[in-house]
């Protein structure tokens, strides 16, 4: 429903004012048809700074079938060319550092990341086999038993172990991820750095060494969407879901009132509070 140079402009003012202004004179500004020039240069202490591309990070958390994930694409390889990066290689660290996006609907997920995919084999078909595939999450289907039934296992079979207090936080976690399809990226997850270590450590864990267990991958898939829904982004570039309080469902609208009270009384405004508590300084 966004027409295609409201996406450009979106992509170009967040992701590619950032870059510009840690590059000012790239010649990518050129290619840049919906860059807005600001009157006075960005002030220093309000430029987002980064060292490596890989911390150019940019999220959609509504992506849908994935038309800002797709600009945010092209404009990232872009710069990664720019950069002095191989075809390959910006394909694969964009997928992996970059481009994240998550929905609650699975046909949607799909879509996005095949779109991804298409754009990554329009620029090298080495792509074509899914070695690599884009970033997108949907919804992991979990009922509020998932994490106390499997994390032990999980730890036995990785020779992990976890104190009470991630075992408290990842049921809490998995006990609200029971209404992930009700509520999507709003969930709000009380997780400490102690606890996202551990996740990330399972999740390496089990790539390293992978065991067929369905029980684990829908365990991991919820450590994926915490990891996700916690983490800060350089840029979040959304078009959110807009829902005023009075055709929310009763579950739906005692979450925002009781998480977002000054968003409440529309879905998009949660997603815009959502997005300022999970861009970083300066992003």
């Amino acid at each position: 429903f966004t027409p295609n140079w409201i996406v450009k402009y979106m992509v170009q003012n967040t992701v590619g004012r950032i870059y510009l202004d840690n590059n000012p004179y790239s010649d990518i500004k050129a290619s840049m048809q919906y860059l807005v020039e600001p009157e006075e240069p960005t002030p220093s202490d309000a430029i987002f700074r980064f060292d490596d591309i890989h911390d150019l990070t940019c999220a959609d958390l509504a992506c849908g079938s994935g038309h800002i994930l797709n600009e945010c694409f092209d404009l990232l390889y872009q710069l990664y060319i720019e950069e002095g990066y191989s075809r390959k290689k910006a394909i694969e660290d964009i997928f992996k550092y970059n481009l994240t996006g998550v929905d609650l609907d699975t046909r949607a997920k799909q879509l996005a990341q095949f779109a991804l995919l298409m754009k990554a084999c329009q620029k090298d078909e080495s792509f074509a086999d899914a070695h690599c595939m884009p970033k997108v999450l949907d919804m992991p289907k979990v009922d509020k038993y998932t994490y106390v039934d499997t994390c032990g296992h999980f730890d036995c079979a990785y020779g992990l172990s976890s104190n009470q207090k991630i075992h408290d936080e990842l049921t809490d976690a998995f006990m609200l991820m029971a209404d992930a399809e009700n509520l999507g990226s709003i969930m709000k997850f009380e997780i400490s750095e102690s606890t996202r270590d551990y996740m990330i450590k399972c999740i390496e864990s089990y790539d390293a060494e992978p065991q067929f267990d369905n029980a684990f991958s829908i365990l991991l898939h919820g450590y994926t969407l915490i990891l996700t829904l916690t983490k800060k982004y350089a840029a979040l570039v959304m078009n959110p879901p807009y829902m005023g309080a009075a055709n929310m469902n009763k579950d739906l609208k005692e979450y925002l009132d009781s998480n977002y009270k000054e968003g409440k009384s529309d879905l998009m405004t949660a997603f815009m509070m959502k997005a300022m508590n999970y861009t970083k300084s300066n992003g």
